[in-house]
């Protein structure tokens, strides 16, 4: 899989939707009642989304990081992480499993994010899909859209009792919150000319793939305090979430602590039987 797939599924999804109302009508009605938008304007909506969304990839080892922070997210609203991107479109190397299974009893494997406005001004809040990776499916299939308010937080219960909704919202938020972080680079690398050359007129966004990336770390800054203890080894710290105090703004940030190896350096490597998520750079 390369960068360009994350550009090549958004013309796929573009076109699709621009296509076929099949599956709006369809998400529609699964709804059960909870109808907040009309097929209609789902499928505009969509379409609006992936004609002048900016596009991301976000490879395998940045998912686990993503997820593996999950138990540490500080519960603070969406308008403190908004996005840069009024538009966007993230899509995973990998597809990301929800271990939590759906009212349907299927579990999601979550190949993309997609986000526009609630409102052409964004005050409302954004809209957010969900697009899986199904067997035999020649598209990927949309699970709905949910509008979120700038003033919610990853913890805003969307339904009462479903597992997965928390799990989703806890992906959003961490991406929305990661990309802005210090240790975080962002590249462009522009599409290649044969993708250029057939884009459709309905896209009117930049043909750039945005991907993301943990910067390198020096060292020194592995720990992130002086080393005040006398430690006997040296043990893996798993990546997690800080909500920093920020003295200058006198608020609160989510900020993202890489994993790192804590210890003196000339102590032996503890053992670990937890899970540890290491980023490649």
């Amino acid at each position: 899989m390369t960068y360009s797939d994350a550009l090549v599924s958004q013309l796929t999804l573009l076109d699709y939707w621009r296509h076929n109302t099949e599956e709006s009508q369809f998400i529609y009605e699964r709804l059960n009642g909870f109808k907040p938008m009309s097929a209609r304007y789902l499928q505009q909506h969509i379409i609006d989304i992936f004609s002048q969304a900016d596009t991301y990839y976000i490879s395998e080892e940045i998912a686990d990081v993503l997820v593996g922070g999950f138990n540490t997210l500080p519960s603070i609203p969406l308008g403190d992480v908004r996005p840069n991107s009024l538009y966007g479109w993230a899509f995973f190397q990998r597809p990301i499993v929800c271990p939590f299974p759906t009212r349907f009893d299927h579990m999601w494997e979550v190949q993309g994010l997609a986000w526009g406005p609630v409102g052409r001004d964004s005050a409302g809040g954004l809209n957010l899909s969900i697009f899986v990776r199904r067997p035999r499916s020649s598209h990927l299939p949309c699970s709905g859209m949910i509008s979120w308010p700038w003033e919610s937080g990853w913890d805003r219960p969307w339904s009462p009792t479903e597992e997965v909704t928390d799990w989703i919202r806890k992906l959003v938020f961490s991406f929305f919150a990661f990309i802005r972080q210090e240790c975080v680079s962002i590249q462009s690398q522009s599409a290649s000319r044969p993708i250029r050359r057939h884009l459709p007129p309905s896209y009117i966004a930049d043909p750039v793939i945005k991907i993301i990336q943990l910067r390198r770390r020096s060292p020194a800054t592995n720990g992130l305090e002086p080393q005040s203890r006398d430690y006997s080894c040296r043990w893996l710290v798993r990546g997690h979430w800080r909500n920093q105090f920020y003295p200058s703004s006198k608020s609160h940030r989510p900020r993202f602590i890489p994993a790192y190896v804590k210890g003196p350096d000339d102590k032996p490597l503890k053992s670990t039987k937890s899970s540890i998520f290491a980023v490649v750079r």
